[in-house]
C-alpha cells in the first residue's frame, strides 16, 4: 500500500514541477505565451444611418501568436480587411496590418447602399461589432 502512495506522490510532484516550469518560462519572456487574446472589433455607435461615419476600434491585433511554444520568424505583417457586412454582402472599409496594432482606431463611413436592419463591422476570424442601420 505504501508503494502505491509513493508512486502517486511522485507523479503529482512531477506534474506540479512541469506547470511551474512553463509558467516561469512565460513570465520570464522565455518565448512561450500561455494564450493569445482574440482580436475583436467595437464601434462608437450601435445605431447608424447609411452614409454616417462611425469610429471603429480593433483590439488585440497580432499575427504572431506564440501560445504553443514555437519561435517567431521574420515575415511581412498580415493584412486585414475591416468589412461592413449586411445580408452576406461585404464591403471593404479599410485595410490594416499587425504593425497598426495591438490596437487601431479608424473612422469609417457606412456604405450608402446599407438598408435598415442588422449589420456587422468586423475582421475575418475576429469578434465582430453588431450595428443596426436605421432609416
Amino acid at each position: 500500500m505504501q508503494i502505491v502512495n509513493l508512486g502517486v506522490s511522485v507523479v503529482l510532484v512531477m506534474a506540479l514541477a512541469a506547470c511551474t516550469s512553463r509558467a516561469e518560462t512565460a513570465d520570464s519572456g522565455g518565448g512561450s505565451e500561455l494564450a493569445c487574446a482574440a482580436m475583436y472589433v467595437s464601434v462608437s455607435e450601435s445605431e447608424v444611418r447609411a452614409g454616417d461615419s462611425v469610429d471603429v476600434t480593433v483590439e488585440n491585433i497580432d499575427d504572431e501568436c506564440l501560445d504553443t511554444g514555437e519561435s517567431s520568424t521574420p515575415h511581412e505583417p498580415a493584412a486585414y480587411e475591416l468589412i461592413f457586412d449586411q445580408n452576406e454582402n461585404g464591403v471593404d472599409l479599410v485595410t490594416f496590418t499587425a504593425d497598426d496594432g495591438p490596437t487601431a482606431e479608424f473612422s469609417v463611413t457606412i456604405p450608402e447602399s446599407a438598408t435598415p436592419g442588422a449589420a456587422t463591422i468586423g475582421v475575418e476570424f475576429a469578434e465582430k461589432a453588431n450595428i443596426v442601420i436605421v432609416p
